[in-house]
């Protein structure tokens, strides 16, 4: 039978602990200025007498997947492993023996400390080793924990345990923990779940650099769920029978933090409740209290987190931090909370001071109890990081960032994704092809991938893989309002409006609010001359825009080409005025003057245009027109040179600019013009009927003068 305590030794509250090659770790008691026990580390100073051994005790049930993995792990380390079976249905004991273990069953009792401290009771060793089947001992480990276990004064020892996810490869979390101590002491545990080692209050700890990995949270989803529903009913037996429970609060929290994959909001008040009274009920000033104390103020940032209290969230996480300046977990909470309230210059400040801190930090000199799940998220840090910088603008400095991330953990959340959107801000089309090209691959079913990636394909030009994506979009029953409307607006460039205006009335039967969409649609009616459909779709855009001046523009052009040159002109003036830069719409105001007569307005509205629009030949060129229309021969020749000094093999210009000459009086100038036209535009008939006339003119004028010099001549002197 297992041993019993007939009575409890009280409980340890402020160890010293010290590092591995004996010298002082300062612990939460040497910080608030407690004495040592000068006669403790006098006795410290003797080595042990003689061959100490090691027990490994272990508590079992249904762990045939694990079981052979930690075994292996402690072989070398060991001089005998005792296991309790409680009730294994599966091949768990066959496994054990196999190893030489020796097998006592006992009947689960709902309390893993007693199952625990029954296997102790087996052992018959000097020391104890504990370590559950869901773990493994570091093999380049073994040899320093053994050395350290047989030679060492100090007669407990605490590790490093690791929460470890064999799916990612990666530690997830760490705390330390008090794995090995002397039988002598009398050890023993507390709690029917999440059981609480006990040793003399004035025992010292030594901390070992040595690893543990724990995969307990990495089983199947049915596995983890009765697991989960197994450790909460142990929870809340105790904290019926002790209601000021502050660990028990404080583990409930943890299980309800992580019990549901998209935190709800009334299991996140669950989770506040306990966490909060985690919180009354410990001291941070007693080190035996404080990691509980701290861990419970960071269950409450994620639970206000996750509401999106964020102000509460804050708040907390710089309580924690006034007792703990460099605790990780707090310090990169800040800097998501910072970073989602867009206040970017402190979540900038609070990810770099989680990565130096981080950096400079050794688990294996941690002396307090805490539970850090961002022991080592520097991706996280990086990544954060690189999302401030997106958010202003900064894409090459976020694309920096996010090579960062990938270095650390390239398959981070939605990292290829984001990396891909900061190439495409700054027109690297083929850089970002490839990282959504990259996440597609790792997740064929992300819909904002395949939306991204068939536009970048459409930019540089593969039409056929463009669609291909968009339609794997609409496949995965995702944003079809763009998916629609990325296949009209590839249909409407290839000339094929009819089957564009097919898809974007999918898209608008699917989502009617959708405003781009009447937009593109006015475009595709415009494009099928269907003006008073365009009409429509424009003015419908316009409810939600009225101060648009491109739609305004876009109205207009409906109106001017179907007649309507004052609502037209009005639209046009509209549109101008809301956009002063906008100078399509100056220039079609112009038009429309032209339209009405207003001759004058037109001419100075086409003027103001043309200061920004020098290149704009066809404007200048109907300006000068307008010019003739005013008999401002002057300005019209103006307008013609200057269109032909750009383009000077238009001859319809060199034809009225030789009209002008004409008018003028300047007759070489005018031939020289119609000799022009006739050499870019031979037989041009109008041409050749002006230099007719001119020629004839001429000839006319010649004989006239012969006639008057003859006349003058006949005179008698």
């Amino acid at each position: 039978m297992a041993k019993r305590h007939s009575k409890k030794k009280k409980p340890s509250r402020s160890r010293l602990v010290h590092k591995h090659d004996g010298t002082p770790v300062v612990s939460g008691a040497a910080r608030e200025g407690r004495s040592r026990d000068e006669d403790a580390i006098t006795r410290m100073g003797k080595r042990p007498a003689g061959h100490l051994t090691i027990s490994a005790c272990m508590i079992v049930k249904n762990e045939e997947e694990c079981l052979p993995r930690c075994l292996r792990s402690i072989k070398g380390l060991v001089d005998e492993i005792v296991v309790v079976d409680t009730g294994s249905t599966d091949n768990t004991v066959k496994i054990a023996q196999s190893f030489g273990v020796r097998v006592y069953h006992h009947k689960w009792e709902n309390n893993f400390s007693k199952a625990r401290n029954i296997s102790i009771g087996y052992a018959t060793t000097d020391w104890i080793f504990i370590i559950d089947a869901d773990e493994e001992l570091e093999a380049d480990d073994v040899p320093l924990l053994k050395k350290t276990l047989r030679e060492t004064y100090f007669k407990a020892v605490s590790i490093s345990v690791y929460n470890f996810s064999r799916e990612q490869a990666m530690y997830t979390s760490f705390l330390p923990s008090i794995r090995a101590f002397r039988r002598e002491t009398g050890g023993y545990y507390e709690g029917i779940v999440h059981n609480m080692l006990r040793l003399p209050e004035s025992e010292h700890v030594l901390r070992l650099p040595v690893r543990l990995k724990h995969y307990g949270y990495g089983l199947s989803k049915e596995k983890m769920a009765r697991k989960v529903e197994r450790t909460k009913t142990l929870i809340l037996q105790q904290l019926e029978k002790n209601p000021d429970n502050g660990y028990a609060h404080f583990n409930l929290a943890q299980l309800l933090r992580g019990e549901e994959d998209i935190p709800s909001p009334e299991m996140m008040d669950q989770v506040i409740y306990h966490a909060g009274r985690a919180v009354e009920l410990s001291d941070p000033r007693k080190q035996g209290e404080r990691h509980i104390h701290l861990m419970a103020m960071h269950q409450l940032v994620t639970a206000y987190y996750n509401k999106n209290e964020y102000n509460k969230a804050e708040e907390w996480c710089h309580q924690a931090l006034a007792i703990r300046p460099d605790y990780l977990d707090a310090l990169l909470s800040l800097g998501h909370i910072y970073s989602s309230t867009r206040r970017l210059d402190l979540a900038r400040k609070y990810y770099l001071e989680y990565l130096d801190r981080q950096k400079n930090y050794d688990e294996h000199n941690e002396t307090e109890y805490l539970i850090l799940l961002h022991l080592r998220s520097r991706h996280n840090a990086f990544f954060g990081l690189g999302l401030v910088a997106e958010m202003k603008n900064n894409y090459r400095e976020a694309i920096t960032w996010y090579e960062k991330c990938a270095a650390e953990r390239e398959d981070y959340l939605d990292l290829q994704y984001r990396w891909g959107l900061a190439h495409y801000h700054l027109g690297e089309f083929a850089d970002a092809r490839r990282r959504w090209e990259k996440r597609i691959k790792a997740n064929p079913e992300h819909g904002d991938c395949h939306l991204f990636l068939a536009e970048a394909l459409h930019r540089e030009g593969k039409i056929a893989a463009a669609k291909e994506h968009l339609f794997r979009a609409l496949e995965l029953g995702d944003k079809h309002s763009i998916a629609y409307y990325r296949l009209a607006t590839i249909e409407k460039e290839k000339k094929n409006p009819q089957k564009a205006l097919e898809y974007i009335n999918r898209m608008q039967a699917y989502d009617p609010e959708f405003t781009d969409g009447y937009r593109l649609r006015g475009d595709i009616h415009f494009d099928l001359s269907d003006y008073v459909s365009a009409t429509e779709d424009y003015q419908r855009c316009l409810e939600s825009t009225p101060n648009n001046g491109e739609l305004l523009n876009n109205l207009g052009n409906c109106r001017f080409r179907l007649g309507d040159y004052t609502a037209a002109e009005e639209l046009y003036r509209r549109a101008a005025a809301t956009d002063p830069d906008f100078g399509e719409a100056l220039r079609n105001w112009g038009l429309a003057l032209a339209r009405l007569d207003r001759v004058d307005d037109a001419c100075a509205a086409l003027e103001e245009y043309i200061k920004t629009h020098e290149d704009e030949s066809n404007t200048i060129g109907f300006l000068g027109d307008l010019y003739c229309r005013l008999d401002n021969v002057q300005a019209a020749i103006r307008c013609y040179e200057t269109v032909l000094a750009a383009e000077p093999s238009r001859a319809e210009t060199w034809l009225r600019l030789a009209d002008c000459y004409h008018a003028q009086g300047h007759i070489d100038a005018a031939l020289l013009g119609y000799e022009t036209v006739l050499k870019l535009a031979p037989g041009h008939a109008p041409t050749l009927e002006r230099l007719q006339q001119l020629r004839e003119h001429l000839t006319k004028l010649k004989s006239l003068k012969e006639a008057e010099i003859t006349a003058r001549s006949a005179v008698p002197v």
